[in-house]
């Protein structure tokens, strides 16, 4: 498919075109405004979730063949099951970046079945999303109406890599968002193929706030402001029961070995960089991005990224020492 948003040379980049059937004159508002369409298709990336990678660009290590190829993660099945194998040059120092606790806290996550487990999760994942997408699609031409999406944006409108960061459901009118309230982020979540996967200030009960300053909550009330936010508390509740009941991506049997975003950023050899919070604790420390392991559940995770923790600390949140 073509993209009308991508990212090129470190730069998100796009494609439009005029309206059709409109004129110049009928699309130019003023003199620095003009309407458009966009020249191709564009992605949305959902907010406040995460799920199992279907593909990745292969780590870049020196004298292998498959260095920088675009793959499904099945391919991964011989990095992923060592990534800090010796035979990497770069192995040593990478431990250290990560530090001893984080590689403690990953290796026995590493296997020959790994790649599998985590191909296995992303096929599972898609297909519940596409059914959920279909169902909704077959429901619109039953009752002979049109079927588009609706598009609910928080702070950030778009990701590194030219993506639409929202909130995603069908467009439904008022009756039915009663019947039906929630979004494909959280009927993801429910369904048990979905992490929560919350990134500050793009998060629900921070939404809505007039500025990203105010939306911070004072460490005095923060337990009282994130019990304000019904719907963040029903996606933790979900990953929870999930977790309990061995559902999804917790079955006993075969629950997903590694987090999504901790096999990206060991494909990529890369660092983890958000701090995080623990959103359990009544008055929570401010962690370094490579402790997030020590908040123990995924969903009592507030990662965020460090141009905000200067507004954290103006709060009164701390950094952990």
């Amino acid at each position: 498919m073509v993209k009308a948003i991508f990212k090129s040379y470190n730069l998100v980049r796009g494609f439009a075109k005029l309206p059709a059937e409109s004129s110049v004159k009928q699309s130019v508002h003023d003199g620095d405004t003009v309407s458009v369409t966009a020249d191709g298709d564009f992605s949305i990336r959902f907010l406040g979730i995460d799920t199992p990678e279907v593909s990745l660009s292969y780590p870049n290590l020196k004298d292998d063949p498959n260095a920088g190829k675009w793959l499904s993660i099945s391919k991964f099945d011989q990095y992923l099951s060592n990534p800090f194998d010796v035979k990497y040059s770069d192995s040593k120092e990478y431990k250290i970046k990560l530090g001893k606790g984080l590689v403690e806290h990953l290796e026995p996550q590493c296997s020959d079945n790994t790649a599998k487990n985590h191909a296995l999760y992303s096929e599972k994942a898609q297909r519940v999303l596409e059914k959920l997408i279909q169902d909704d699609l077959n429901e619109r031409k039953g009752q002979g109406k049109e079927f588009r999406f609706f598009l609910a944006f928080s702070f950030e409108i778009m990701d590194r890599y030219g993506r639409f960061l929202c909130f995603l459901d069908r467009d439904s009118n008022e009756q039915e968002r009663l019947e039906r309230p929630l979004t494909y982020n959280e009927r993801m979540i429910q369904q048990g193929f979905a992490m929560p996967y919350l990134i500050w200030p793009n998060i629900d009960p921070f939404i809505g706030k007039e500025s990203v300053v105010k939306a911070v909550p004072d460490i005095n009330n923060f337990q009282a402001e994130i019990e304000k936010s019904k719907r963040l508390q029903k996606a933790r509740e979900a990953i929870r029961k999930s977790r309990e009941s061995g559902t999804g991506l917790f079955d006993f049997n075969d629950p997903l070995m590694l987090f999504p975003f901790e096999l990206r950023y060991l494909v990529r050899r890369s660092v983890p960089d958000r701090f995080v919070i623990d959103l359990s604790q009544k008055r929570p420390k401010i962690l370094e991005p490579t402790k997030y392991y020590e908040i123990k559940n995924i969903e009592d995770r507030l990662f965020i990224p460090e141009e905000y923790v200067p507004l954290f600390i103006m709060k009164g949140f701390e950094k952990e020492s």
